[in-house]
């Protein structure tokens, strides 16, 4: 584990799946590069409910209220390689905010809300190489933001998604993903990770 993280355990992986690249100070304050080598994913497909769950995932259990955030910059080298937030209460029920490079041929912030399947919900181009994503959960009220990055300003939070899932006493998986779904290996890049107490407006921000 990289000190100074709020993580302390691994699905899929360990800790080599950590890329120590020496231009890169994996120290959780600066930079951690988590590779994932493919095809990995995390998804339930509503189609066929066809289930893959097996992307590195670096995470903590938090037992109540939240907000995890991170500024998110992928390797885009094949379609739906993405670095992700992920937020899991059991096998079945999660939440999955996501800076991937869609089946649209460009990045986007993309969110991923499991109850027993998956739906999948594209947003809007980005046309940067990063983008600052947040996942909030007040009991059982969740809120996904994402905000773009190197403003002159700090940027606005813009709300993607706001819905209920589980039960306010549920003890949650958050953390950290990197995902390569349909290519060989990617890595994404995760800073200025912060781990807290939700927003006091869940919508807003």
């Amino acid at each position: 584990m990289a000190p100074n993280t709020p993580f302390d355990s691994w699905m899929n992986g360990d800790a080599g799946q950590i890329a120590r690249d020496p231009s890169v100070a994996v120290d959780g304050t600066t930079s951690t590069v988590i590779a994932c080598s493919g095809p990995v994913d995390f998804f339930i497909d509503p189609k066929d409910r066809r289930t893959v769950a097996d992307a590195p995932f670096w995470y903590r259990s938090e037992p109540g209220d939240f907000s995890l955030s991170a500024t998110v910059r992928p390797a885009f080298a094949s379609t739906f390689d993405a670095g992700a937030l992920l937020a899991m209460i059991d096998d079945t029920h999660w939440v999955k905010l996501a800076f991937e490079f869609t089946d649209m041929g460009f990045p986007a912030v993309v969110s991923v809300v499991t109850r027993e399947v998956s739906d999948d919900a594209n947003g809007q181009k980005i046309n940067a190489e990063m983008v600052r994503l947040r996942v909030s959960r007040r009991e059982n009220l969740w809120a996904l933001h994402w905000a773009d990055v190197g403003t002159s300003a700090e940027a606005p939070w813009r709300m993607l998604r706001y819905f209920r899932l589980g039960e306010p006493g549920d003890a949650v998986k958050v953390g950290l993903v990197t995902q390569c779904p349909t290519g060989t290996g990617s890595t994404a890049e995760f800073t200025d990770i912060a781990l807290g107490d939700p927003p006091a407006d869940m919508r807003g921000g």
